[in-house]
Parts: structure tokens; C-alpha cells; sequence
């Protein structure tokens, strides 16, 4: 009974190492894929502001300072 006692010791030792690894890997992956779609979002924010501006280019003192932002940036790309 002895032996298989440190057997099975052994076997949940080396499993729980495992899961910590697969723990690790997994909250790497979720970082990676927030940190992907944050500049996702971010680039269509700017395509965004930049067509904004591009349409309301006669009425930028009405709108807010984030049109006149995306006017200097299309004004750049364009």
C-alpha cells in the first residue's frame, strides 16, 4: 500500500504542475488577446474621427476638438 501511495502522489504532483503551466499560458493568451482588440478599437476610433472630420470639414467649430484632431491626421494620411 506503501507504494502505491507515493505513486499516486507523484501522479497529482505532476498534474497539478501541469495545470499551473496550461494557467499560466492561458492568462498570457487572454492578455495578448485584450491588448489586440484594444488597438483594434483604437484604430477604429481614428478611421472613425478621420472620416467624421473628412464629412463635417464645414461645420469643425460646432463639433468638438476631437474633429479637429482627426483633421490634422487626415490631412497627414490623405
Amino acid at each position: 500500500m506503501g507504494k502505491g501511495r507515493g505513486r499516486r502522489r507523484r501522479g497529482r504532483r505532476k498534474r497539478r504542475r501541469r495545470r499551473r503551466r496550461m494557467r499560466r499560458r492561458r492568462r498570457r493568451r487572454r492578455w495578448w488577446r485584450r491588448r489586440k482588440r484594444v488597438e483594434e478599437e483604437e484604430e477604429e476610433e481614428r478611421i472613425g474621427l478621420v472620416w467624421f472630420g473628412l464629412e463635417a470639414r464645414a461645420s469643425v467649430a460646432e463639433l468638438e476638438p476631437a474633429t479637429e484632431w482627426s483633421l490634422q491626421i487626415s490631412g497627414r494620411t490623405c
